[in-house]
């Protein structure tokens, strides 16, 4: 009966070692530690900047390229700077 215990607790601790091993395939089936509304209602974007150099993230606005300029106040007129608090907003 002992016998048993022991190797149940040996089996039991080397597999708990096999499965705390972080790899690839590990790492793309494990949730992500946010706030699940948060990541969940966000869609993936480009933002293209000025200098023509892009970005990837993830936005609340479905869209699918976002441009912005350098500044705020290198927008030509009220429009665009509405446009471009809209976008980030």
């Amino acid at each position: 009966m002992f016998l048993s215990i022991i190797r149940s607790r040996a089996i039991r601790n080397v597999l708990l070692q096999i499965d705390c091993k972080i790899h690839s395939n590990r790492v793309a089936v494990c949730r992500t530690r946010r706030k699940p509304n948060e990541y969940l209602r966000s869609f993936p974007i480009r933002i293209v900047f000025q200098d023509g150099s892009t970005i990837n993230a993830r936005h609340h606005v479905p869209c699918e390229i976002i441009k912005l300029p350098i500044l705020f106040d290198e927008c030509k007129n009220e429009q665009e700077q509405q446009e471009w608090n809209d976008r980030l907003f």
